[in-house]
């Protein structure tokens, strides 16, 4: 028969118990226990991971097996991320206040990201972090265009911000250079090439049909050189993975410590796959995705 203390020495407590003996430490001691559960989980998945690596078909893709392991990971590290919850009001004010004073710093202008376009930004303030901003309107309204331009704007604001030492009017306007930075933009639907071909179609103002069939003229191939030389250093980061699963998709926390990452732009939310693989309409795969994407925004 099994005591109450070997219980507690078999789930890997009873260390935790020996370093919280004074009820005022009982948070401490939660967390701890806490902590215990989540790297036991950890140690499952790598067990689950080494025997789904040897049980494997040998013409299975490898692929699927990177791809079951990061949505495991990610789930974990959803659960164990605790440095959210309750916050008391007085943080959440000052946090208030410290945007305020960003803006009133410009002298008015934004406290968060600028898109690139001045009537956005006055509706907006500019993206502020943690936000998850929705993109919608109807087939062939011009979401992606839009989502692209936005996405170069921020890329280039960071690279001009960079080069000039934080200096002129793109400092005013956005503040210190570490607030935004690089921009990763997943297209899920369109390859990197098709993507960049709309890119420099919009930039020189050549029609992107004409540009894949080579159909330009002199004066035309010269605008599309001079559009190619403004994109070539902005830090834009394409992927276009397609089905791409939201545990994927945060991997963008190891862009951010590398390169700093200002905006993450997802065209479009409804190929993006949820973790648990159902038949779904559109508007469903868009309300399962949300929680997974706001939390990789928040975080």
């Amino acid at each position: 028969m099994m005591t109450g203390w070997q219980h507690l020495a078999e789930l890997d407590i009873w260390r935790a118990w020996r370093v919280t003996q004074h009820h005022c430490q009982a948070r401490q001691y939660g967390r701890t226990i806490y902590d215990l559960a989540i790297r036991r989980e950890l140690i499952t998945v790598g067990e689950e991971m080494i025997a789904d690596s040897f049980e494997a078909e040998i013409d299975e893709n490898p692929a699927s097996l990177i791809d079951k392991a990061e949505q495991s990971l990610y789930e974990i590290a959803e659960k164990g991320a605790h440095n959210s919850g309750f916050m008391p009001f007085e943080e959440s004010l000052a946090g208030a206040i410290e945007m305020a004073e960003r803006a009133y710093q410009r002298e008015g202008h934004l406290s968060g990201i600028s898109t690139g376009f001045r009537g956005l930004d006055d509706m907006l303030g500019g993206f502020q972090e943690s936000d998850l901003i929705i993109l919608a309107g109807r087939p062939g309204m011009g979401k992606t265009a839009l989502a692209t331009n936005i996405a170069f704007s921020v890329a280039n604001d960071y690279l001009k911000a960079q080069t000039s030492g934080n200096t002129g009017n793109s400092a005013r306007r956005h503040g210190k250079s570490e607030r935004w930075g690089s921009c990763w933009l997943f297209s899920l639907e369109m390859s990197a090439e098709q993507l960049a071909t709309r890119m420099l179609a919009e930039r020189s103002g050549v029609i992107s049909s004409n540009i894949r069939k080579g159909d330009i003229h002199e004066d035309e191939y010269g605008r599309l050189v001079a559009a190619a030389r403004d994109l070539n250093d902005a830090p834009l980061f394409i992927d276009h993975t397609g089905a791409i699963p939201i545990a994927t998709l945060a991997r963008a926390r190891a862009l951010k410590r590398q390169r700093g990452l200002g905006l993450i732009v997802v065209d479009y939310l409804q190929l993006v796959r949820a973790s648990k693989r159902a038949a779904m309409t559109d508007g469903c795969r868009s309300e399962r995705n949300y929680p997974g994407l706001k939390a990789l925004a928040k975080n």
